[in-house]
């Protein structure tokens, strides 16, 4: 890394402007960030030492759609094996979850799209016997 940054400084900087890229390589690169391909944005939710969960045991991240072989040896890799997909009923729609032989995908949206789509979740919900 040949430029020098302070995280604040980083944290700092305009969502207009861009952030140098070897920057953001550097800093993607190390915790609590985590390599998946496939997806982006991936997280070890347990890196920092206030997450009260240990490393290594809750992720998060992006979308999947990208995803491929590579992605499920990483994902296998790590031990993931349920995925609580959090997007909304149109959002599974118009990117359907893959299929990762050996991992469970439980849908449990996190906010609704509206009134209709609100009850669908919750008929689903109840169907599945889940609280979300």
């Amino acid at each position: 890394m040949s430029k020098s940054y302070t995280i604040e400084d980083v944290l700092a900087t305009p969502t207009a402007e861009a952030i140098d890229p070897e920057i953001v390589k550097d800093i993607v690169n190390r915790p609590p960030f985590v390599h998946i391909p496939g997806t982006f944005n991936a997280r070890d939710v347990g890196a920092n030492e206030h997450a009260g969960v240990r490393s290594g045991y809750i992720f998060r991240s992006g979308t999947f759609e990208d995803a491929d072989d590579a992605t499920l040896a990483s994902l296998q890799k790590l031990n993931i094996t349920t995925i609580y997909d959090l997007r909304t009923f149109r959002e599974t729609q118009d990117h359907p979850d893959p299929h990762f032989s050996g991992v469970q995908i439980q849908w449990c949206p996190s906010t609704v799209d509206n009134d209709l789509e609100k009850n669908f979740q919750a008929k689903v919900a109840q169907k599945l016997n889940v609280r979300c």
